[in-house]
């Protein structure tokens, strides 16, 4: 599962939101192709993922908050408290520089393994998964902040 942090302030103060969670969707989608998951369903800037094992679930998480990091965001979504940058106080870059830890839209993920039940969606034509293994997801995703991987 993931969060975008502070997305629901994010949409009240900023024009440039929409754009903002387009790339944000858009490098979701492109990873999850890259590890090949399968995007269950999306819910507003929520989305719930599968993949096929554990270590394409923790791939694919990494290799987003690096994206969302080097990604270009609108003026106003970087001028809020939430989306501000936040450089390193012990990791310099490649160039000796304080690294970024975070820039932009802050993207919380969780991430737990098992097997869920599954139900066949004829609406959608696709799979969804529920049940206790679903909601455990769920509940790490909840635990972490923006920017963060929290795996079971």
């Amino acid at each position: 599962f993931t969060d975008v942090q502070d997305s629901t302030r994010l949409w009240d103060v900023c024009p440039g939101m929409r754009e903002a969670l387009d790339t944000h969707n858009d490098i979701m989608r492109m990873l999850i192709e890259r590890y090949q998951g399968y995007e269950v369903k999306t819910q507003g800037d929520s989305f719930m993922v599968a993949f096929h094992d554990a270590d394409s679930a923790v791939m694919w998480a990494l290799e987003v908050q690096e994206q969302l990091v080097n990604v270009e965001w609108p003026e106003d979504i970087l001028g809020q408290k939430s989306c501000e940058v936040v450089h390193s106080k012990t990791t310099l870059d490649k160039d000796g520089c304080p690294a970024v830890l975070f820039r932009g839209l802050r993207v919380r993920i969780g991430i737990h393994t098992g097997c869920p039940e599954l139900e066949y969606n004829t609406r959608t034509s696709g799979v969804d998964y529920f049940g206790p293994m679903v909601n455990c997801a769920a509940r790490i995703e909840a635990l972490g902040s923006g920017g963060q991987v929290l795996v079971s």
